[in-house]
């Protein structure tokens, strides 16, 4: 710089902004990729969804974009995937919005459930379904019948492990307006989580509340009942219901307190022929 200045009679600035220009447009090219790569790795949870096997693991964008429009069912990444749920139970989701990861889980759910076979749905299956499910309460080993009593009623049952960082624990999804879909997402491994979660969904399912994501469902007290909307307050209720009668449980309550000894609470059980688990879970709920 020092030297073009002194030959044309210019100052060394000129040449070093002059170069300074025609390297940041020999790299327009490369950060154009990389603005592009920034863009698909914002639209979803990729390395998460590669992981488990839901999109494939490349590394082409060409290719990772194919493979999202198809999970997502979108023309073009220009489009942002259309909301499958709407988000509930959740301070963090007070907006309605579901966040990316939140997104991919709903999808990959309604992907499953895709190629399942069920039954027609309607109300009076769906009542026949929750007598059916009230047989199975009292060993963990009769979950495996879950699915079967659910098919038979018309509900596609799947279990889809929670993404990180989003909290799941169930939701209510529609294929169509006859294909309703329970999803679940084992976050708490309990036997009242999984009783309580499932029962929830169904709950909204026989209010026809539409799609439902239910985040933090299992608070484990983060979230104050107030904070939860009437809808969900309802499907807690009735879920609570569908696995132990609430004059019951209050009848137990009044003749017990303020001492629970686990010799009472299986006994109680025993009576509803529900697992003790589930007095356990109710119990600390109240």
């Amino acid at each position: 710089a020092h030297e073009l200045s002194e030959a044309f009679g210019t100052s060394p600035e000129l040449w070093m902004n002059l170069d300074s220009v025609y390297r940041l447009r020999e790299t327009e090219v490369e950060r154009g990729a990389i603005r592009e790569r920034r863009r698909i790795f914002d639209y979803a949870p990729i390395r998460d969804m590669q992981r488990r096997g839901w999109i494939k693991k490349v590394d082409d964008l060409a290719t990772l974009t194919a493979e999202l429009r198809r999970f997502f069912r979108v023309p073009s990444l220009d489009q942002a995937p259309p909301q499958v749920a709407n988000a509930r139970a959740s301070i963090e989701s007070e907006s309605g919005k579901l966040t990316t990861e939140q997104t991919a889980w709903c999808y990959r759910a309604l992907q499953l459930a895709t190629g399942m076979q069920a039954e027609r749905f309607s109300r009076k299956a769906l009542d026949a379904c929750v007598r059916g499910l009230r047989m199975l309460l009292d060993e963990p080993e009769q979950v495996r019948q879950v699915p079967k009593v659910l098919a038979a009623s018309g509900i596609r049952f799947v279990i889809v492990e929670h993404l990180p960082r989003t909290r799941i624990d169930g939701a209510a999804l529609w294929l169509n307006d006859r294909s309703p879909v329970v999803a679940l997402s084992m976050r708490y491994d309990r036997i009242d989580c999984f009783w309580h979660t499932l029962c929830h969904e169904l709950s909204h399912i026989r209010n026809r509340d539409g799609t439902m994501l239910d985040v933090d469902l299992i608070d484990e007290g983060k979230i104050q009942p107030s904070a939860k909307s009437e809808v969900e307050a309802r499907a807690n209720r009735e879920s609570g219901a569908m696995l132990v009668p609430p004059d019951e449980l209050d009848n137990f309550i009044l003749r017990v307190k303020p001492y629970y000894h686990k010799s009472r609470i299986s006994g109680f059980a025993r009576r509803q022929h529900v697992h003790p688990g589930i007095v356990a879970g109710q119990l600390q709920h109240r």
